[in-house]
C-alpha cells in the first residue's frame, strides 16, 4: 500500500508542475539574468541607461523568484494531499509512508522517475 501512495504522491507532483508551469516560469527568470547580463556588459550605454535597466530586471527578478516560490509550494501540497488522505482514511499513517519515502533507494528511483516524467513532458508540450 506504500508504494501505491507514494506513486500517487509522485504522480500529483508531476502533474502539478505541469500544470504550473514551472520550467517555462524558471526559463524567463534565466532569460531575464541572462539578459540583464548583457546589458550590464554593454559599453555602448551609459551608467543610467544600465542602471535604470538593472533596476527594472531586479524588480522583475523578485516577482519571478515570489512567483515560483508559491508554485514550489503548491506543487509539494499537491504531493502531500495522497499521503494525508491515505493517512485520514486509515490507510497508512502519514509518518511511515514520508519515512518510506525518505529512504535513500526510494529517492533516487523517484528523482529519476520524475525526471524522466519533466523530459518527456516538455517534449510533448514542444509538439
Amino acid at each position: 500500500m506504500t508504494v501505491i501512495i507514494v506513486g500517487l504522491s509522485v504522480l500529483c507532483f508531476i502533474a502539478a508542475f505541469q500544470v504550473l508551469n514551472l520550467v517555462p516560469r524558471a526559463r524567463t527568470a534565466i532569460a531575464t539574468s541572462r539578459a540583464t547580463a548583457a546589458v550590464m556588459g554593454d559599453k555602448s550605454l551609459d551608467e543610467d541607461a544600465k542602471e535604470a535597466a538593472v533596476q527594472k530586471a531586479a524588480l522583475s527578478l523578485m516577482k519571478n523568484f515570489l512567483d515560483l516560490l508559491i508554485r514550489g509550494a503548491l506543487t509539494l501540497v499537491a504531493a502531500w494531499v495522497p499521503i494525508q488522505a491515505a493517512d485520514m482514511i486509515g490507510l497508512k499513517p502519514a509518518d511511515e509512508t514520508m519515512a518510506f519515502m525518505l529512504r535513500l533507494d526510494v529517492i533516487l528511483i523517484t528523482s529519476v522517475i520524475v525526471t524522466v516524467a519533466v523530459i518527456i513532458g516538455l517534449r510533448v508540450a514542444k509538439k
